[in-house]
């Protein structure tokens, strides 16, 4: 949304598309975006637009014949644009292409934030977008293998029995104090420190990493609006700024609210040297196709939602999806839920880390004068 936009909601485009995406044929695309105003009384108005596309398909192409939205301006275009993309990808069109005008300023700029390029030797007056990096998945055929394990002990790494390596308990407990220190809030108070996660469980991966958190009350901090976003950004701040390994895998610290402990089946103090939460061995019924679906299918919303977005909601929209799915299968069936696994894969293979700097980048775009 656009910072002259504040006093306007908008609603994602709704598409329909009368036509064979089997080449030849025509497909003529009717849009709707209902979206909400503020009027002179600063009183909500309904407002509803309609706009249409006429496209061609051939075996290889999609050719976008017109785009028109009425009224025009306020991103309507560019909400049918994505909703094209978004089809085309769908359908396995490896490539689409344009005519615009070139006096067709804000026709060429939309384009180009879409990610269309001019082609050469055209005069600027055809633009292309090429799909077929996107529609041919980079990733493997199994991606459970590899990023979904369950061992029959814990990571002998870490670990002598079910006691923690003494040796790895006190360079845990030096790293917690330097990140305590790090904090800089005057008497806080440390009720505990404990590992948790895959390293203190059976189904720890070459992925896994220490999760250490340094648990305290965040209502000590008398600030409870912001408490859990400062903390976050202290943390983000910490792990960005910090390349700590034990034997090979990464550490990552986090402060955690005593009144919210987080969904983990094995949890184990550092401080007191003893489990607060034992991990039972009991092997997970995965079920491997219904991840790799999962995860598939995310991995082009996400491809999509990076290479169509013209604004940061348009990313912040995936990835509140993504937090929500995760949360809702802990919630049901824990840390072996095929929305969890699905979400671990996700950020194994950097889909995450790749969804924050495109909401950054989205971010510095919007605000920077060109």
């Amino acid at each position: 949304m656009k910072l002259s936009d504040v006093h306007r909601k908008t609603n994602r485009v709704d598409c329909e598309f009368d036509g064979s995406w089997t080449a030849p044929s025509t497909i003529v695309v009717k849009a709707t975006l209902k979206q909400e105003h503020k009027d002179w009384t600063n009183e909500w108005e309904k407002e509803v637009m309609r706009g249409e596309a006429l496209l061609n398909v051939s075996s290889h192409t999609l050719y976008i014949s017109r785009i028109d939205a009425k009224p025009a301006g306020q991103g309507f275009g560019s909400e049918m644009l994505k909703c094209i993309i978004e089809h085309a990808r769908a359908h396995k069109i490896p490539r689409i292409e344009t005519y615009v005008e070139n006096n067709n300023a804000d026709s060429r700029n939309m384009f180009r934030k879409a990610g269309f390029e001019e082609m050469p030797g055209t005069d600027g007056g055809r633009w292309r977008l090429d799909l077929t990096q996107v529609n041919e998945v980079r990733i493997p055929k199994d991606v459970v293998k590899n990023n979904v394990a369950y061992h029959n002990e814990l990571n002998p790494v870490a670990w002598d029995g079910d006691h923690l390596n003494p040796e790895v308990k006190d360079r845990l407990l030096e790293i917690a104090e330097l990140f305590v220190n790090y904090l800089e809030i005057p008497d806080f108070k440390v009720l505990d420190v404990v590992l948790t996660g895959s390293m203190a469980n059976y189904n720890w991966t070459k992925f896994s990493d220490f999760d250490l958190h340094v648990i305290t009350n965040y209502s000590d901090l008398k600030c409870d609006d912001i408490v859990a976003e400062f903390y976050h950004a202290k943390k983000k701040i910490w792990n960005d700024n910090h390349d700590i390994t034990i034997y090979g895998y990464d550490t990552e610290l986090y402060v955690e609210d005593s009144e919210k402990p987080p969904v983990s089946e094995g949890v184990y103090s550092i401080l007191n040297d003893k489990w607060v939460k034992t991990p039972t061995y009991s092997p997970p019924n995965i079920n491997n196709n219904a991840i790799n679906a999962k995860v598939r299918d995310l991995v082009n919303q996400i491809d999509v939602a990076i290479s169509t977005a013209d604004d940061p909601n348009d990313i912040k929209r995936i990835s509140d999806k993504l937090a929500k799915m995760r949360r809702a299968g802990l919630d049901e069936a824990g840390e072996f839920s095929t929305e969890n696994l699905a979400f671990k894969i996700l950020r194994n293979m950097k889909y995450i880390d790749r969804l924050y700097k495109a909401y950054h980048q989205q971010q510095d775009d919007e605000l920077s004068l060109k």
